[in-house]
């Protein structure tokens, strides 16, 4: 921890891209640098564990600049403290560039106008990433890679309200769990007439984890290829076979991480292109990857609950059609294999055709996990 400007001059006068790191922590923090990497997925930080004490609600005092570094960026400041608060109620974190690799940020109170100039989390002695805040939580993240295209690692501080503080515990979940941190990779390949990309996520260290993404991924790509037909190239050489995948990943409280992927098939000589789900929820405490089954305590009829509820939502939908609801989300434990968790809710999603016509986007139904309190396990019910 050291002062923002100083270690800004220092790069400067030394030539180094990234050493020390340049800091004034304004009552306003204002962001005006992107970070150096975007490839990553973003993360699920635990920002609401740090709640800031009520958002400031009025205008911004302008920056009270009382030294002379902090004079020479008066502009910087000025503009990035207009734009109000963004970090712990009533202080606005600044950003700004100073060079190749080189982040420089301040600290404003929005409330007074003072500005805190020292005790800064060092940024540029690597290669920053970015700077991650929110204006209803006290973390600050710093994320920086100890090489130009590396891995993002995390580092955690707390605002006390004139400094910030390392904060280890921030980067475990409720529970002591270690930090989990996604990232996203990519299969991607091709023929003359056909291509596969999808992208897919991974932990950093969770090989249990990553080797069964693989699998799933590689498992699509190669039945995409097996059932293509060996004569589509000559019939219809207008039209190029496509798998294409994405997902999304949602890193619950309690340390589950929970993926749907979204993958869009074509091949030549169907009328139009169709869609399949399918999805991962992974347990980082047990290392476990989760059926439906797992989420319910033993000998509860949870299959019967959850086509009760699917059938009475799905019938309020538009183009609802009552035989292939009763089919496609009877109480059968099949309907409900491709679900997704959130921390307050389990989310059952629905193929293409399976509840609708095919001409009606994929369904799902949400349901509270409070409403399921009885059924579950305690490990997953809500806030676990």
């Amino acid at each position: 921890m050291e002062s923002v400007f100083g270690s800004m001059n220092a790069c400067k006068v030394s030539g180094c891209a990234m050493k020390n790191s340049v800091a004034i922590v304004l009552s306003v923090l204002l962001v005006a640098a992107n970070p150096v990497h975007s490839q990553d997925v973003p993360q699920s930080y635990p920002f609401a564990r740090y709640p800031a004490q009520g958002l400031y609600k009025g205008g911004p005092v302008p920056p009270k600049l009382t030294s002379p570094t902090q004079h020479q960026f008066r502009t910087v400041l000025r503009k990035g403290a207009q734009k109000g608060p963004n970090f712990a109620g009533h202080y606005t974190v600044v950003e700004w560039g100073c060079g190749s690799n080189c982040v420089v940020f301040a600290v404003v109170d929005a409330v007074n106008g003072k500005v805190y100039d020292s005790g800064m989390p060092s940024v540029n002695d690597e290669y920053p990433c970015g700077l991650l805040y929110r204006i209803e939580s006290r973390l600050f993240v710093v994320e920086k890679s100890s090489t130009p295209n590396g891995d993002c690692k995390a580092r955690f501080y707390t605002w006390d309200g004139s400094r910030f503080i390392p904060d280890d515990s921030a980067s475990s979940p409720e529970g002591g769990l270690t930090w989990i941190r996604l990232q996203q990779r990519e299969l991607s390949q091709h023929d003359d007439w056909w291509s596969i990309n999808v992208k897919y996520p991974i932990i950093e260290t969770d090989n249990t984890f990553n080797t069964a993404i693989r699998r799933q991924v590689t498992a699509t790509a190669d039945g995409f290829r097996k059932g293509l037909p060996s004569t589509a190239s000559k019939g219809y050489p207008d039209y190029g076979a496509y798998l294409k995948g994405r997902y999304t990943a949602e890193i619950l409280k309690n340390g589950v991480i929970s993926v749907l992927f979204d993958y869009d098939e074509y091949t030549p000589g169907a009328v139009h292109p169709w869609g399949v789900m399918a999805s991962i929820n992974y347990d980082t405490r047990s290392g476990r990857f989760l059926g439906i089954s797992d989420l319910f305590r033993p000998g509860c009829n949870y299959v019967s609950r959850l086509s009760e509820i699917s059938i009475h939502e799905l019938e309020q939908h538009e183009y609802a059609q009552e035989t292939a609801i009763r089919n496609g989300a009877g109480p059968v434990e099949k309907n409900f294999q491709v679900f997704t968790l959130t921390d307050t809710e389990l989310v059952l999603h629905f193929q293409q055709y399976q509840v609708a016509p095919g001409a009606v986007p994929a369904e799902q139904v949400s349901i509270p996990l409070s409403n399921l309190a009885h059924l579950l396990q305690k490990d997953y019910l809500a806030g676990q």
